[in-house]
């Protein structure tokens, strides 16, 4: 390195000397390491967009009064109601499902700007915003609830009660491996656009597993923990803030995808695409 940057001086030298020009300064800038320009990669609170810190803590926020709830002993039912996370038609559930909403309408920006609608191939990429659609739905309609209660005819009772699952029933046996492998394939369509951009695969494939492994495994080890203990409660937290802190990585990713595309999206004053 010492040799180097003898070596440019002496050269700067000689060409001061004569006459022909007064600095070499591009010597220095290639020996200079180039720096990533990306937010993800320089892992600050302001490389984090506005709207994924909103997420963040409104996370947190869920988690928080669900926890004080808890560890006050439920004094109020009426409040209790409002911020169970193992309840629906709440706050958590409306949260949760407007969270998701967002993504969809993220993922459905993109797609609109990147689908080449002379390839068919290109059309499975409609899929992604449509998934994240379906689920945000879920969230508030209850669907998956309704489909475990009605494949309970499956067991040889036609009730899940004495079986191994019965606070869940099948409906993650069911439904889950339809929903692995579909999002298997969007993920092999959305790969070739995903291409150079390394910080944007690990924020989705971060989400990805920490949602599905909230949404499904801790869902199969709630039949092994009795229900209304501190156990419990511990299942339902890692298992609801799971979901919520995956869901904003895959915001976060799409933030960041919308981004290295030169996509804009504006929330309030802050330009978080």
């Amino acid at each position: 390195m010492n040799t180097d940057l003898s070596e440019d001086r002496e050269i700067q030298s000689q060409a001061r000397s004569s006459g022909f020009i007064s600095e070499l300064p591009i010597l220095r800038r290639e020996r200079e390491p180039r720096m990533e320009n990306s937010r993800a990669v320089r892992l600050t609170y302001s490389a984090v967009p506005g709207a994924v810190r909103l997420l963040l803590l409104a996370d947190i926020t869920m988690a928080a009064l669900y926890i004080l709830d808890t560890a006050l002993g439920h004094p109020y039912w009426s409040l209790t109601r409002l911020v169970d996370l193992d309840q629906e038609a709440n706050i958590p559930t409306w949260y949760s499902s407007s969270q998701i909403l967002i993504l969809a309408l993220l993922l459905g920006v993109f797609v609109f700007a990147k689908i080449d609608r002379r390839a068919v191939k290109s059309w499975t990429l409609v899929a992604l915003p449509a998934l994240c659609l379906a689920l945000s739905l879920d969230e508030t309609a209850q669907i998956h609830e309704w489909f475990g209660n009605a494949s309970d005819r499956l067991f040889a009772t036609g009730s899940r009660e004495g079986s191994l699952v019965p606070r869940t029933g099948l409906w993650m046996f069911l439904l889950g491996p339809p929903f692995l492998m579909a999002s298997a394939v969007l993920w092999r369509a959305l790969l070739p656009l995903l291409r150079g951009r390394k910080h944007v695969v690990r924020l989705y494939l971060a989400g990805f597993f920490v949602y599905a492994a909230s949404a499904l495994g801790t869902e199969v080890v709630s039949n092994a923990v009795t229900l209304g203990g501190l156990p419990s409660s511990l299942q339902v937290l890692c298992e609801e803030l799971g979901e919520m802190l995956g869901v904003t990585l895959l915001v976060w990713a799409t933030l960041e995808l919308l981004a290295s595309y030169d996509i804009h999206v504006r929330v309030g004053n802050d330009r978080a695409a």
